[in-house]
C-alpha cells in the first residue's frame, strides 16, 4: 500500500468513526443521561447541535469520495431533525427556516 493510499484509508476510517460518534452522542442526549458526579447532562444541546452541523457539513463536502458518506450525511440530518424537531435545521440553507 502506498503512503497516499494509507493516508486516504486512515482519513476514511476517521470520517466513518466520527459518524458513529455522532450517533452515540445523539442517543445519549435523547436518553437525557446525566453525570452521576454533577447531575448535569452528559451531552449539552448546544454542543450536540454544533457537532452535528459540523459533521454534516464535512460529510456533504466529502460525499464525492463515497456514496456511503452521502448516506451518512442524510442519516445525521434525519437524526438532528428528530432530536431537535421543534427547532429549525441550520446545517444547510435549503433546510433553514429563513
Amino acid at each position: 500500500m502506498s503512503p497516499l493510499q494509507a493516508f486516504l484509508r486512515r482519513a476514511l476510517i476517521s470520517i466513518f468513526s466520527q459518524f458513529g460518534n455522532m450517533l452515540v452522542l445523539a442517543a445519549t442526549f435523547h436518553a437525557e443521561l446525566t453525570s452521576t458526579a454533577t447531575g448535569k447532562p452528559l451531552v449539552e444541546a448546544s454542543e450536540l447541535k454544533r457537532l452535528l452541523d459540523r459533521t454534516i457539513r464535512f460529510l456533504k463536502l466529502s460525499e464525492a469520495i463515497s456514496p456511503t458518506l452521502e448516506r451518512d450525511a442524510k442519516i445525521l440530518e434525519h437524526v438532528r431533525h428528530a432530536v431537535f424537531s421543534n427547532q429549525s435545521f441550520s446545517a444547510t440553507t435549503s433546510f433553514s427556516s429563513a
